[in-house]
């Protein structure tokens, strides 16, 4: 798979903090849903890697405060 092969690459040339979650798919139902469910999967990433991917990278891309980080993890 192409997700794997890339999150393998990234990985093995220590660019995973470059990495983020896409959450843009609006074609077909459940894509968003089986995306997440086949990262969560890759038994090669540790869970530290993949809350990164999920939401730290981007927060850090952003500029988020702790105020906001926060915020986002209190819901």
């Amino acid at each position: 798979m192409y997700g794997e092969e890339f999150l393998r690459k990234a990985k093995t040339m220590g660019l995973l903090k470059r990495v983020m979650f896409g959450s843009d798919q609006m074609y077909w139902p459940n894509g968003i849903e089986d995306s997440i469910k086949q990262l969560e999967s890759f038994d090669f990433l540790t869970e530290q890697e993949k809350r990164n991917i999920f939401y730290n990278n981007a927060s850090r891309f952003l500029g988020l405060d702790e105020d906001e980080v926060n915020l986002h993890h209190s819901n």
